[in-house]
Order: structure tokens, then C-alpha cells, then sequence
């Protein structure tokens, strides 16, 4: 079982470790274990920087990405930031995700530094972007914002995507002022599209 699994997550051959990490994102398991949880976790972070020293197991690092979603734990939210910049696309969208899937757990953690990180690589921002649709409508609209008053430091930040966000979240929502507020910043962000084009 899922004891077996993570015991493999030491073995010296990478194939292996990496077809029982991908089993661990795919068992069912009693959520509700939280020692089983927290162990593992502690391995995957483990494993996370590993193979980020080793470069070049960007397979294993989607592996890796893919268990992170099945055992959701704040802690781990800090390390699926860091993957949206993994240089695999993979790994990235993987990581967003399971950042998704947070929901405002994940908002605590948005701040300039971090948005900056992901701000100078568009390949970056739009996974970022993708992840802040699963934030309630009130800190989906604080978290676009706060990307939006950086937009001059982010050479990364294509208004096209940061419209696709939105129209992503506003269609989930039954609010009529978020809808509002949504149609209204679609719109300047459109304007903004249409001088880059002129």
C-alpha cells in the first residue's frame, strides 16, 4: 500500500522512485491521516529540491508536482509557488493547479515579492494567473489588482492573459457586482492591448 509507496521514494534508481511518486498522486488514502500526510510531504519537499540540484529530471519533477496535489496541506503552497517557475511547463501548470484547488488558503501567500518572481517570464505569469481563479470573487479581484499595479516592473505580463483570468473567473460567479467589476477591468485591460497594438 501507500507504505510501500513512499519506502520506494528512497530507492537509488530514479525510475523507480518516480513511477511510485506518481502511484502516491493517484491512491486513495484516509485524508484524515495526518501522519501518512506529513511525512510524505516532508519527502516531497525533500525530493522537490533534490531534484532541482541534480537539473535535468523534468519528468521526475512533474511526478513530483502531480503527488503534490494529492495531499493538500498549507505548508505546502510556499513550494507549489516555487514550481511555477520550474522551467518544464509540466511542472508549472500542475503546480497551479493544485494552487487552485486551495482556494483562499492560497491567497495569504500572494505578495509583490512573490507575483515579481513570477512577473519577468510570461511562461511564469501564466500559470500564476491561472491559479488565482480558484480565490474567492473578493480576493480573486485584490490579487488581480495587486498584479496590475506591478504591471511597469513584469515585462512578463501580457494583458491578453490577465483578461482570459478574469473571464475565467467572472463566468464562475453569480455575482452581479463582481461581474460588473470584472466587464469593467476586460474593458481598460482591452484598451491597454489596443495601444500596444497601434
Amino acid at each position: 500500500g501507500k507504505d510501500i509507496l513512499y519506502d520506494l521514494t528512497f530507492d537509488d534508481n530514479y525510475k523507480i522512485r518516480a513511477s511510485a511518486i506518481n502511484a502516491l498522486g493517484k491512491i486513495n488514502y484516509d485524508t484524515n491521516d495526518s501522519e501518512f500526510k506529513n511525512k510524505l510531504c516532508n519527502r516531497l519537499y525533500f525530493l522537490i529540491n533534490e531534484a532541482l540540484v541534480l537539473g535535468d529530471k523534468k519528468l521526475y519533477r512533474k511526478d513530483i508536482a502531480f503527488a503534490f496535489g494529492n495531499y493538500k496541506k498549507n505548508e505546502n503552497i510556499p513550494y507549489l509557488i516555487d514550481m511555477i517557475r520550474d522551467d518544464f511547463y509540466g511542472v508549472r501548470f500542475l503546480a497551479a493547479d493544485a494552487l487552485k484547488s486551495y482556494g483562499d488558503s492560497f491567497f495569504g501567500y500572494i505578495n509583490e515579492s512573490e507575483i515579481l518572481k513570477v512577473g519577468m517570464v510570461p511562461d511564469f505569469m501564466n500559470p500564476f494567473l491561472y491559479s488565482l481563479a480558484g480565490l474567492s470573487e473578493s480576493n480573486f479581484k485584490k490579487a488581480v489588482e495587486m498584479v496590475l499595479s506591478l504591471r511597469d516592473n513584469m515585462p512578463g505580463l501580457m494583458f491578453e492573459n490577465v483578461i482570459e483570468t478574469i473571464k475565467l473567473r467572472r463566468d464562475k460567479s453569480s455575482d452581479m457586482e463582481f461581474i460588473q467589476w470584472s466587464e469593467n477591468k476586460i474593458k481598460e485591460l482591452e484598451a491597454g492591448v489596443n495601444l500596444k497594438v497601434k
